[in-house]
């Protein structure tokens, strides 16, 4: 590969320096606007090859092009590699997939398990610039001594990630509505089943871990088209529905800024009354947006138009035993 333009300083930023939540990477407060993007890696995707067949990796990008000032624009990178020897070398590149481009940027090297990250200082606004203005013109390149011209590589992607975690309130009959759960002592309504941590519940909640009681068969639409969802197992063996109910597990859309993103074809079982659904980021510095239940159509919707950048959400569905269906 052809080596374009070589940063003129390398600096790796300490972990103190980054924020790295269940949403991706972000940078410390203070910067300026920012963009945050991906890139995943494999050895099929090296030109022209061949690369590590057998290595897969995931690069969480952020891209920022300062202030204007020279030496304002700053690269980071957090890494997520598996199967792969040692990496002597990494760098962002210039060229769409399927050529072999030139190397614009050098990022700090993944660790020998394959993580680990940190940030390109000093660099010019308007390199940074070319990237965020071309990102699909860009990609991400990883060495080892075995492929010393690539190992894996992924051009870089904007789609930003929706990891979604679901939990169920089982409130007592004499709770009918949203206000009832507000106004109740702490412990009325109980959490019986939830999938990672969202921090401190609500008034009138307490957690009770626990498998997930029901089956749940969600697909995720959104203006800019369906997305392709895979079959995922809850906590407990019990089956959750496309990727919903999976620790980990991640929805995307191109565009959040089209608008409202609706989880459609809930299928509850008989005897649950879900009436309300609460949403709590699970991302550091991260907020929620507001919910919207419809069990006549089955439905929770809420307005993704705020997300810039990844977002980890859980949702709690409120279960009013005296409710209606």
């Amino acid at each position: 590969m052809e080596r374009h333009r070589i940063v003129r300083r390398l600096r790796v930023i300490a972990a103190s320096g980054l924020l790295v939540g269940s949403g991706g990477l972000t940078i410390a407060p203070g910067a300026s606007a920012q963009v945050e993007w991906s890139a995943s890696l494999s050895g099929s995707n090296v030109v022209p090859g061949p690369g590590d067949a057998g290595a897969v990796g995931f690069a969480s990008l952020l891209f920022d092009a300062g202030s204007g000032e020279p030496g304002s624009g700053l690269i980071c990178v957090s890494w997520e590699i598996s199967d792969l020897d040692p990496a002597t070398a990494a760098e962002i590149g210039a060229g769409a997939a399927g050529d072999a481009g030139v190397v614009v940027v050098d990022l700090p090297v993944p660790d020998p398990e394959g993580f680990g990250g940190g940030c390109v200082m000093d660099l010019d606004p308007d390199d940074v610039q070319s990237i965020i203005d071309d990102p699909s013109g860009h990609f991400v390149n990883v060495r080892n001594e075995g492929f010393p011209d690539g190992a894996i590589r992924g051009q870089v992607d904007t789609h930003v990630f929706l990891r979604i975690t679901v939990a169920k309130a089982v409130c007592p009959a004499k709770i009918k509505t949203p206000a009832d759960v507000l106004a109740a002592p702490a412990g009325t309504c109980t959490v019986a089943a939830r999938t990672g941590e969202i921090g401190d519940p609500p008034a009138g909640l307490r957690w009770r871990p626990a498998p997930l009681e029901f089956d749940m068969q969600v697909s995720l639409t959104h203006p800019g088209g369906s997305l392709s969802l895979d079959d995922a197992e809850a906590e407990g063996g019990s089956t959750c529905g496309p990727r919903f109910c999976s620790p980990g597990r991640s929805y995307s859309w191109s565009d959040p800024s089209l608008g409202q993103t609706t989880i459609t074809e809930l299928t509850f079982p008989k005897g649950y009354h879900f009436g309300w659904a609460t949403i709590q980021s699970t991302t550091e510095g991260g907020s929620a947006p507001a919910a919207s239940v419809d069990i006549a159509n089955a439905s929770i919707s809420f307005d993704t138009s705020a997300f810039a950048s990844s977002e980890g959400l859980s949702i709690v569905l409120y279960d009013f035993k005296g409710g209606t269906r």
